[in-house]
């Protein structure tokens, strides 16, 4: 008999996304202090293509915090990096596959979010560390260029973000230069 909700134990017993990716392009950990756990997530991610090719968690956790991991690196794997803008924590979006509602535990649910979110995060340092232009990078997810983007908004005159994300695909990864792109719409359009 298990100690756990049925749908934890039955993802403590799928286990198909533990372990480690010893050559990672984006690993993000957390630790929670309070129960003395860490989840660190692994990230093999093609530079070319945005594609997660691989999402791969470690956790010395609970079954909450690993039933939790488990469904996030489930997610992860196979998606485009543009396909995850809304990414976020439990709550922070109408999910329709809370995973809140898999675990009853947010804070094993905050904790593997912000690995994940960590491990975003470690590739896009790494990836604005590779970048050695001399422009000015908007876009750190796909090396866009101000420069381009600006040539782009005022060739093609485009009406919103998604017009932009769907030809240059900036701002279609993490989304933090979203803003930054939306001001150069809205300066070319005066």
């Amino acid at each position: 008999m298990s100690v756990y909700p049925g749908n934890i134990a039955d993802a403590i017993r799928e286990m198909r996304f533990a372990g480690e990716l010893p050559a990672a392009d984006a690993v993000g950990t957390e630790a929670r202090f309070d129960c003395g756990c860490f989840v660190r997530i692994f990230l093999d991610i093609d530079e070319k293509t945005g594609l997660i090719r691989d999402a791969k968690y470690a956790s010395n956790g609970c079954g909450y915090m690993i039933a939790t991991a488990e469904t996030i690196a489930g997610k992860l794997g196979g998606s485009l990096i543009t396909e995850l803008h809304g990414f976020a924590f439990a709550g922070e979006t109408a999910d329709p596959e809370n995973i809140a509602a898999l675990s009853g535990r947010t804070q094993c649910v905050e904790a593997a979010y912000r690995a994940a979110r960590g491990a975003f995060d470690s590739y896009r340092s790494k990836r604005l560390e590779e970048y050695s232009g001399e422009k000015a990078l908007v876009c750190t997810c796909f090396s866009v260029t101000e420069e381009t983007l600006e040539r782009f908004v005022e060739e093609s005159h485009p009406e919103s973000i998604d017009e932009v994300i769907a030809v240059t695909r900036a701002g279609g990864g993490c989304g933090s230069c979203r803003m930054l792109i939306q001001e150069i719409i809205e300066t070319r359009r005066v």
